[in-house]
């Protein structure tokens, strides 16, 4: 009887240990047991400033993170998360990607990308400079290109007469 019981359970381990049920349906998640459902994958772009890449598709442990604009494949959907990579466990929240790269198509998300600055170059203060002796204090007149005349003032601006 012992070995008839044994031989039962050595069977029913084996059959679950090759066939098994995924573990997926025991904890409430998506099926992940045919990974890859798009012949092609789709090109999507992460839309908020860092979006968290997990190991299952729920919320839980963080295995790396994007950046805004970073374009992903997504090989395949789930249940509001989509699959990053064809050969291991990476998956993201569908919500936060976008179809076009500056993630026009969400409002939520979109952004225009600055263009990197380069610092600008100081600046020294100078004091105006007289042109040709037309200061308004002396009262000499300067005569400008359709003749009209004008001085400069302390300020450095023109002053019309």
């Amino acid at each position: 009887m012992n070995q008839i019981y044994f031989f039962r359970t050595l069977v029913l381990s084996l059959f679950f240990l090759f066939i098994g049920l995924p573990s997926s349906h025991a904890q409430g998640l998506p099926d992940t047991s045919q990974i890859g459902q798009y012949a092609t994958p789709k090109t999507r772009y992460v839309g908020p400033a860092t979006l968290n890449v997990r190991i299952e598709p729920r919320t839980g442990a963080i295995v790396a993170k994007l950046e805004r604009g970073t374009e992903v494949k997504v090989y395949d959907e789930a249940n509001g998360w989509s699959l990053t990579s064809p050969n291991s466990q990476q998956w993201v929240s569908s919500e936060y990607l976008c179809t076009t790269p500056n993630c026009a198509d969400n409002s939520r998300w979109f952004y225009v990308p600055q263009p990197k600055r380069s610092q600008p170059a100081a600046r020294s203060q100078s004091r105006p400079t007289y042109s040709a002796g037309c200061p308004c204090s002396s009262g000499s007149n300067c005569y400008g290109p359709r003749g009209g005349r004008y001085c400069i003032t302390s300020g450095g601006n023109k002053r019309y007469r």
